[in-house]
């Protein structure tokens, strides 16, 4: 049974950590945990260094995967 839009408010505010997964220039997935971030509804946002890698691999190659 699909969640509905208020449920997965509700959960998405309640996760402490979530998981991001870029893809590194060998075109391997690159997992880390990510606890700083904020959702507005289903959207997410995260916040980090401009020069993290991880800004560059989605520079590069911006399909990403996230795992709450």
């Amino acid at each position: 049974m699909a969640l509905i839009n208020e449920q997965l408010e509700t959960y998405l505010k309640e996760t402490k950590r979530i998981l991001l997964s870029t893809v590194t220039e060998e075109n391997k997935s690159d997992i880390r945990i990510l606890g700083a971030f904020a959702t507005d509804g289903v959207k997410t946002y995260f916040s980090t260094a401009s020069n993290a890698r991880k800004v560059g691999q989605i520079e590069k190659n911006p399909n990403v995967a996230i795992y709450f």
